[in-house]
């Protein structure tokens, strides 16, 4: 089963934009530092490690090499999922800069709910079409 160049060209879409969010989340946590007068955050400072393992590198393995696309709702879960896991982690290096320890960790129980129901979708679809390849 192969998959054609105009099938594969949203993953090249999404994988465009994951490397725009990481870029920017990277200048925006450098900028951020810059002006925090020496107070640093490990959570600002790496915010951008959470697009970079979790959008670019995986969209670039489907882009490449992936024989069975997500669906776009596997898709929507997933960059949802990203997105909150960086938000939170930006809030966090801010209210730590900032001077306070007023973070609840909902919006990780946000986002990693969703991460996980894209990749449960998305594992879906692979069972589904290995058993009707099969038949």
């Amino acid at each position: 089963m192969f998959i054609s160049d105009t099938e594969r060209k949203p993953m090249f879409v999404h994988l465009i934009f994951q490397v725009c969010f990481t870029a920017f989340i990277a200048l925006f946590g450098g900028i951020y530092e810059i002006f925090s007068h020496g107070v640093f955050s490990y959570f600002m400072i790496y915010a951008f490690a959470i697009p970079l393992a979790l959008g670019v590198i995986p969209y670039l393995f489907l882009a490449l090499f992936g024989k069975i696309l997500p669906s776009s709702l596997s898709k929507n879960f997933w960059n949802y999922g990203v997105i909150t896991l960086t938000v939170g982690s930006v809030m966090k290096g801010v209210l730590e800069i900032y001077g306070t320890d007023n973070f609840t960790a909902y919006v990780y129980l946000a986002g990693i709910p969703l991460v996980l129901i894209g990749l449960e979708s998305y594992v879906r679809k692979i069972i589904k079409e290995m058993k009707e390849k099969e038949k």
